[in-house]
């Protein structure tokens, strides 16, 4: 009995072994070049947005008026001219 359940799982590791050496670096590949595709998208994306922003300035969010936004945009320093 435990001579089988020893040799299934000689076999299983066999073929699990034999999958592996056919099939893993087929998935590496194309996952390593859907991985270079992303990252020259999102460089082209960037170089656009650069060109297209060059000169201007933009806001992309107003301070908060209450004092839990003020909280979570950091510390209150009041401010005092010097003559």
């Amino acid at each position: 009995m435990i001579f089988k359940v020893i040799l299934y799982l000689i076999i299983i590791y066999y073929i699990l072994k034999l999958i592996g050496r056919i099939f893993l670096p087929i998935f590496v590949t194309n996952r390593i070049r859907k991985m270079e595709e992303d990252k020259q998208k999102a460089y082209k994306e960037y170089i656009n947005q650069k060109k297209r922003n060059e000169g201007k300035v933009t806001i992309d969010r107003a301070p908060g008026k209450s004092g839990k936004e003020r909280a979570d945009n950091g510390e209150y320093v009041d401010y005092e001219e010097i003559k």
